[in-house]
């Protein structure tokens, strides 16, 4: 083989090199700005079954890797029925769903508190405040209602960089009844 045809040939491999990271960089870049937020996960199981913002309580909205796919896991009611929704950060696929119906023998959360209860982005917003922290500075977060001792309670968790925090909210009050801060 000639000099010259070994110079094109390598030129060619430098080329394709340059080419296909390009393509790759390209990718990563793409799929960065892909990402849906947490209003938008909200909105695709919301059109899913047939209800707005307005109808619902959200209960629990959390962000988590499965199985090495980044998922917001959403659980909210409406009336007797609950809804649990799995979607995907990076492209709004619903990967799992399932609703049922509560029974009438109490576990339909009320305990006998009069008024309504707050929503989980109350309690979200009232944790960070308390921990003087914006949303955006958060890793993962959970926020699940729960039942405490027959008390209706927002179990309220995330981790920044540098802490993990949790916080235990009357679902009723927004009073926060426990807190805890782990670095």
């Amino acid at each position: 083989m000639t000099l010259a045809k070994k110079r094109f040939g390598a030129v060619i491999l430098t080329l394709t090199l340059i080419f296909t990271s390009m393509i790759g960089m390209a990718a990563q870049v793409s799929a960065a700005q892909n990402r849906i937020t947490l209003d938008e996960a909200k909105s695709i199981a919301l059109r899913d079954v047939g209800l707005s913002s307005e109808e619902v309580t959200f209960i629990k909205t959390a962000s988590y890797k499965k199985r090495g796919v980044r998922l917001y896991d959403l659980e909210f009611l409406n009336g007797a029925a609950k809804y649990c929704y799995e979607i995907n950060v990076s492209n709004g696929n619903i990967m799992a769903c399932y609703s049922y119906m509560k029974n009438s023998h109490g576990s339909s959360g009320n305990t006998g508190n009069s008024g309504t209860m707050i929503t989980s982005e109350e309690a979200w917003a009232i944790a960070l405040e308390h921990a003087s922290l914006s949303a955006s500075s958060l890793k993962e977060t959970k926020c699940k209602l729960d039942k405490d001792h027959g008390k209706m309670i927002y179990e309220v968790e995330f981790k920044t960089r540098q802490m993990d925090y949790e916080y235990e909210i009357d679902a009723y009050t927004g009073e926060i009844l426990e807190w805890e801060w782990d670095d």
